[in-house]
């Protein structure tokens, strides 16, 4: 997964939810993307961490993202 985030601009997750995605959206995947990449959460509310979310916005680890 680390070498497909590194080569990742934009991250679209449509992932179910299950328990290996509920938290899959994190700060830690976050930092494993190209720098400024974005994130697409098509999935529900459980996939995401908000705030990491919030902090990768914050401190511009991520440049934007688009939330269902």
């Amino acid at each position: 997964l680390g070498l497909f985030l590194a080569k990742t601009d934009i991250l679209i997750c449509m992932l179910p939810l299950t328990d290996a995605t509920r938290n899959i959206l994190n700060l830690q995947l976050f930092k494993q993307l190209k720098p400024k990449a974005y994130i697409m959460n098509l999935g529900r509310g459980e996939h995401l961490v908000e705030e990491d979310l919030v902090f990768a916005l914050e401190n511009r680890i991520l440049s934007g993202a688009i939330l269902d």
